[in-house]
């Protein structure tokens, strides 16, 4: 898929996006197909970005990394023979060279950007039925100093989870998403209790602002006339990916491999939660 065409795609289930959008406004519920569709862009706006890409290039190089890092002469050689290349001594000791420099981080191994779109757009599809089947959609007020930021969609784990992970959106308790500058659309696991009011404070805003500011690549939007975003404080990026790995049983010679999507919040994984009363009620 051409990047562009993934773009174009997003304009086009935005504008269905938008009647659910505007129903959910007016009567904190939309039709099923309205619902659908903004689903569907809420999925797209979730792997579209920059953060979803990066994650996507930088699990190809582990592979690569993991697949051909313990290559020998021979292994390489076998490799060249099985693809119908000429092995010879000069070509295996050149393709020695280039696994050196990809397990040396020198080479990065990445999928051209046609491929990083098309995973996109497939992805956001397969989101679709987390983001709408078994979840509560709840549009909570806010005080009219509510920002967003180039990675709208907010994975907020909470305390079952951990703040230096990113939590997946199958059981994630809490999915934010901001509508306008006073209204917060929260998505809501369907086992936890609704609470009676959907109001937050300028305390509690503070706290998901603060999430936004976290969440975001590049850019963080709000009204001209304000600040907030300039103002507030996040730790640095963390890595797009970090691999880890764990010795199986000597007898099996195994090893375990394990990828996981870092926060920005693994250099302050004490931060509290936003909106605290959330947690205390559904614990």
């Amino acid at each position: 898929m051409p990047p562009l065409a993934l773009e174009v795609l997003l304009s086009e289930i935005e504008g269905y996006a938008k009647a659910g959008i505007d129903e959910l406004l007016d009567r904190q519920a939309c039709s099923p197909e309205n619902g659908a569709y903004l689903a569907w862009y809420l999925g797209l706006q979730a792997t579209r970005g920059r953060g979803y890409r990066a994650v996507l290039r930088a699990g190809t190089h582990e592979f690569a990394k993991l697949r051909f890092g313990d290559l020998d002469a021979d292994g390489v050689r076998r490799l060249m023979e099985k693809d119908g290349g000429e092995a010879t001594d000069e070509a295996v000791a050149a393709g020695l060279r280039a696994v050196g420099k990809i397990v040396a981080d020198e080479w990065r191994v990445s999928p051209q950007d046609a491929a990083l779109a098309a995973q996109a757009a497939e992805t956001a599809g397969e989101l679709v039925k987390y983001l709408l089947l078994g979840r509560q959609w709840l549009v909570y007020d806010t005080p009219a100093l509510l920002v967003t930021c180039d990675e709208p969609v907010v994975v907020l784990g909470g305390p079952a989870g951990t703040r230096a992970e990113e939590r997946g959106f199958a059981d994630a308790p809490v999915i934010l998403f901001p509508l306008t500058p006073s209204k917060l659309l929260v998505l809501l696991r369907g086992d936890l209790p609704r609470e009676p009011s959907q109001t937050l404070d300028v305390v509690e805003l503070a706290d998901i602002n603060r999430e936004m500011v976290a969440s975001s690549s590049r850019w963080v939007f709000e009204k001209p006339s304000r600040q907030i975003g300039m103002r507030m404080q996040v730790p640095g990026p963390a890595p797009a990916l970090v691999t880890e790995h764990y010795e199986g049983s000597k007898e099996e010679g195994r090893i375990v491999y394990r990828l996981h999507r870092p926060t920005r919040w693994v250099a302050a994984s004490n931060t509290p939660w936003p909106v605290s009363r959330w947690w205390e009620r559904w614990s």
